[in-house]
C-alpha cells in the first residue's frame, strides 16, 4: 500500500521488511578474508564503520534493488555521469539496506559495502570499460554477493562466479 513520503508528489510503497528478523553475526575481517581471496591485483580496504555486521538474507536483495530504484525514479533522480553515477547507486542500496535493519530493530549494520573495479568484463549491463563501483552483500545463505546497483531487476551473483572479482581494487562504504 503506497504512502506519501512527501506532501508535494513522491509515492512509494513501504520499504521492505527483513524477512525472519534474525540477526546472523558477520566479521569485517571475514568479509575482507573473502575478497582478499578473489582479487589479483592490490585492494584498498576503508576502515569499516563498524567491527561486526549482519549478514543479509537472499530473499531481501531483490525487494532491496527494486525500491531502492523506484525510489530514485519517483525523486527524478537517474544515472547522470559524474553527478549521480555507479557509486552513487551502491551508496543508495547501502542505505535502503540499512534503513530496512534499522526497521526491523537491529543494533548492527547490514554487511554491505562497495566493491570498486576494473571493469574488463561487461557485466549486468555495465560495459567493459575503466573503473566501476558494484555493491557486496554478505548474504545469510550464500556467502558473499555482488550487486550491480544500477539495474531494476535484481542482477547479482557470487563472488566466485563475479567476472571482474580478480579486479576489485577498492572496497568502502562497510
Amino acid at each position: 500500500m503506497p504512502f506519501f513520503v512527501s506532501a508535494k508528489s513522491i509515492i512509494l510503497p513501504p520499504l521492505p521488511e527483513w524477512p525472519d528478523r534474525k540477526a546472523s553475526a558477520v566479521l569485517f575481517d571475514d568479509i575482507m578474508a573473502t575478497i582478499q581471496r578473489h582479487t589479483t591485483i592490490p585492494c584498498k580496504f576503508a576502515a569499516p564503520s563498524d567491527a561486526q555486521f549482519t549478514a543479509i538474507p537472499t530473499a531481501l536483495l531483490a525487494p532491496a534493488v527494486s525500491w531502492t530504484i523506484a525510489s530514485l525514479k519517483a525523486q527524478g533522480v537517474g544515472y547522470k555521469a559524474n553527478a549521480f553515477d555507479c557509486e552513487n547507486f551502491q551508496r543508495e542500496l547501502c542505505q535502503t539496506f540499512a534503513k530496512i535493519a534499522a526497521r526491523a530493530g537491529f543494533k548492527v549494520s547490514p554487511a554491505t559495502g562497495g566493491l570498486s573495479v576494473l571493469a574488463k568484463h561487461a557485466w549486468a549491463g555495465a560495459p567493459a570499460q575503466g573503473a566501476h563501483q558494484v555493491v557486496a552483500v554478505q548474504t545469510e545463505e550464500h556467502g558473499l554477493f555482488v550487486v550491480e546497483p544500477q539495474q531494476p531487476q535484481l542482477a547479482t551473483c557470487p563472488i566466485e562466479a563475479y567476472p571482474n572479482r580478480a579486479f576489485i581494487f577498492a572496497v568502502e562504504d562497510f
